[in-house]
């Protein structure tokens, strides 16, 4: 069995606190995105198997890192302390800044798309035009070059 000090473990302990409230921080980002978008079952399944799959995988990043990969009842239960203390205090102000930001970003977002599709909207039509004039020189071109 791997040993592991008194000051490690309590740097652990705190390090496993912070990555508890990042855990939740990177939730309430997710629920941001949920709120501001899309909210049909697939999507909440996806953003919730993705979030998942993210925190486990950080989760296990660190047990390697810190703890050689093993599980410490004091590792998880700082993580879930953490997570909570986040989602107590600081949460719901981040979230609503969140929501937002993410909110500004897709209003923005559509009217740079809403631009760019008038762009191409009046090019395809000039395009049209254009390809349309070449189309008859080309034609009564031939025309003349049959007749000589």
């Amino acid at each position: 069995m791997w040993e592991i000090s008194v000051n490690d473990q309590v740097l652990t302990f705190i390090y496993s606190l912070v990555l508890g409230m990042m855990i939740c921080t990177f939730y309430d980002i997710l629920r941001a995105l949920r709120k501001t978008g899309s909210r049909s079952y697939l999507s909440v399944f996806i953003g919730d198997m993705f979030f998942w799959i993210v925190s486990a995988f950080v989760t296990f990043i660190f047990l390697l890192s810190r703890t050689n990969g093993e599980i410490r009842g004091y590792v998880l239960i700082s993580m879930l302390l953490g997570f909570v203390i986040w989602r107590i205090t600081l949460s719901k102000p981040l979230f609503y800044a969140f929501v937002t930001v993410i909110g500004f970003q897709r209003h923005i977002l559509g009217k740079i798309i809403d631009f760019i599709n008038r762009c191409t909207d009046k090019l395809a039509v000039i395009l049209t035009v254009f390809t349309g004039k070449i189309i008859k020189i080309i034609k009564s071109l031939y025309e003349k070059s049959k007749n000589s």
